[in-house]
């Protein structure tokens, strides 16, 4: 056997294994994926919070123009699809960047509270909050909404289940952060 046939065999089993991940996430954790007019899976929750998953290099100069002035990534650097400069993309599109990574097998509530802090801190301006296909951001959004504006649980969940069902890891972090702070709980999280 070549090196030649070995490389293009090891490339395709790394391929296969690939694929059966997807597969199997998909099966294991159902999401949506829509192109979105801002960005990958974009949800509009009020007039000034959205979430979505990454945007692609081009689209920040349209948050920009949409009206955004804050752009909060949740997504750890060197996720599939992230930008290593994104902090300039922003920036450069004339909107304030804040990077909060959240591992998504382990979400903390300090992540969340650094979170909360940015948004309570945007005022009046317009927040885009993404990770990598809005799984993290929708959840955070949701939270915020609970927790801060003090929203319906169950109408604020809504938006989330536009996008996921969330894993059991999430449903589990969800419900503590809401209980901790005293919320009630959507039904659908009871």
């Amino acid at each position: 056997m070549t090196l030649r046939s070995r490389l293009i065999g090891a490339v395709l089993l790394a391929l296969a294994a690939v694929a059966a991940f997807v597969v199997y996430e998909w099966l294991a954790m159902p999401f949506s994926v829509s192109p979105g007019p801002i960005a990958l899976n974009y949800v509009e929750n009020s007039p000034v919070l959205s979430s979505a998953g990454m945007p692609s290099r081009k689209q920040f100069a349209g948050i920009a123009k949409e009206g955004f002035g804050i752009v909060v990534n949740l997504a750890p650097a060197g996720v599939l699809g992230s930008h290593d400069d994104e902090r300039a993309l922003a920036e450069d599109a004339g909107l304030r960047y804040f990077h909060v990574p959240v591992d998504f097998e382990a979400p903390r509530l300090a992540d969340y509270d650094r979170f909360a802090a940015i948004l309570r801190d945007a005022g009046k301006q317009r927040v885009l909050v993404h990770c990598q296909v809005n799984l993290r951001a929708s959840s955070f959004v949701f939270l915020y909404r609970v927790i801060e504006l003090g929203e319906d649980p169950d109408r604020a969940y809504a938006d989330v289940t536009r996008i996921w069902s969330p894993a059991p890891v999430w449903a589990k972090f969800l419900r503590q952060s809401l209980l901790e702070r005293g919320k009630q709980l959507p039904l659908e999280l009871s």
